[in-house]
Order: C-alpha cells, then sequence, then structure tokens
C-alpha cells in the first residue's frame, strides 16, 4: 500500500468511529420571522433538515429564583457537517427543544458540525 492508501485508511477509520455514537434522531428548527397578533415581528420555527446526532451533556447548575429552581443545563450536540445552519437556530430531539448558542464546522473539514445548546422549555 502507499503512504496516501495508508493515511486515507485511517482518516475513514477515525470518522468510521465518530459515526457510531449517532444514534439520536433530531430535526433542526429554522427561525421565519412573521408577524404577531399585535402586528410586531414573531418568529416561529420550521424543519429545515433531518440529522442523526449524538447529545453529550457538558455542565449543569441549579439557580434558585423566585423560589423556584431553574437547571441550566449545555449540551454539546454533533451531527454530519449540514451548510446554513446557524447559532439562532433549534433542534428538536423527541419532546425536547435545544437552543443553539454557537454552531463550529470541526477543523473546517465539513464533516462534522459541533453545536453547543441549551435545553429550553416551550
Amino acid at each position: 500500500m502507499s503512504d496516501f492508501d495508508d493515511r486515507f485508511a485511517e482518516a475513514f477509520e477515525q470518522i468510521e468511529d465518530r459515526l457510531d455514537p449517532f444514534n439520536v434522531s433530531a430535526t433542526i428548527l429554522q427561525p421565519v420571522h412573521g408577524r404577531g397578533e399585535y402586528g410586531g415581528t414573531k418568529p416561529r420555527y420550521v424543519p429545515f433538515a433531518d440529522v442523526d446526532c449524538s447529545v453529550e451533556p457538558l455542565s449543569g447548575r441549579e439557580l434558585y429564583r423566585a423560589q423556584q429552581v431553574q437547571a441550566d443545563v449545555s449540551y454539546r450536540i454533533t451531527f454530519r457537517f449540514v451548510p446554513g445552519v446557524q447559532s439562532r437556530y433549534q433542534i428538536r430531539i423527541g419532546q425536547r427543544l435545544f437552543e443553539l448558542i454557537s454552531v463550529v464546522n470541526e477543523d473546517n473539514a465539513s464533516l462534522f458540525t459541533v453545536c453547543m445548546a441549551m435545553e429550553i422549555d416551550e
């Protein structure tokens, strides 16, 4: 085998290993601004793309506000590269809804998109 074949096989193996954890189906939602009932703009979200992804909790903290416990948890959501995803989008995974905080094209190779997200209440 040539040196190129060895590097290609190694890169393919790394990609294959990274694809295994993508076991969660999700829908990326794009905001579309329309008129609210009082004439102001109000975003509504429409499906942008369906993806298989992995979800990893990164950190969590609880805040006590007005005698209520409010959990604040951040997540890393990784999926195959989808062009056009931006930080104002949302991701729906089952009944859970996440707001994208940042969107990164990992290694600028257009293989994976890594998003930092916060779970939000509907």
